[in-house]
């Protein structure tokens, strides 16, 4: 009888034993799944703020290139503004010396597109001829121009750009004129044309120059 209360008592040890050791490594187990479970998490989290972080970058340098792009354009826009009159031959006139029927005109100016004249930019005067630049026109004026006439685009600046007041085509008598392919206006000396056979590549034409 004592042995067989021996050995119950050492049989229901050792299940004990087995017992808590199956819990132990289930433990173990449950422990190494919760830490594999969270390094994977740890692993995604990091890998969508990389990714996270690309588009930011992206949009970051996307901008950077829409703000270099507007830069460009405004820095374009400013060359436009001041095609060289006022260092041109001639002596210079201050805007309040402007003749009116010149900056009356100019007030009242609105290009095809709706843009007015802008602001003043520089005036300068040879013998009686007299050429206000503003930003988006020029007006000449002299008794042989019939009046102050608006010079505006390319031809602008093409007349600006050969000499003004003093180019050899002379001074405009009347606004520019749309033609096949292009503009054209008429000068005291000659008719200035710019145009295009392709509707891409523009040129001036005239003989005077």
């Amino acid at each position: 009888m004592q042995n067989k209360k021996m050995t119950r008592v050492a049989t229901a040890i050792v299940g004990s034993v087995a017992l808590l050791g199956g819990l132990a490594a289930c433990s173990s187990d449950d422990v190494q799944n919760a830490k594999d479970q969270a390094g994977q998490v740890a692993t995604d989290a990091k890998d969508k703020a990389g990714q996270a972080g690309d588009k930011a970058g992206e949009a970051m340098n996307g901008a950077k290139d829409k703000a270099g792009e507007a830069m460009n354009g405004a820095k374009d826009a400013m060359g436009k503004v001041g095609l060289g009159l006022g260092d041109s031959a001639g002596e210079d006139v201050a805007e309040a010396d402007v003749p009116s029927t010149i900056s009356d005109a100019a007030g009242s100016f609105t290009a095809a597109d709706g843009t007015d004249a802008g602001a003043f930019v520089a005036a300068k005067k040879v013998g009686d001829a007299v050429a206000a630049e503003y930003e988006n026109v020029t007006f000449v004026e002299s008794p042989e121009t019939n009046g102050a006439q608006p010079l505006i685009g390319k031809i602008r600046e093409t007349w600006v750009n050969g000499g003004g007041l003093e180019n050899k085509i002379g001074l405009p008598t009347a606004p520019e004129q749309a033609i096949e392919n292009g503009w054209e206006q008429t000068f005291t000396k000659d008719t200035m044309k710019w145009t295009s056979e392709d509707g891409q590549e523009y040129s001036d034409s005239y003989n005077n120059q």
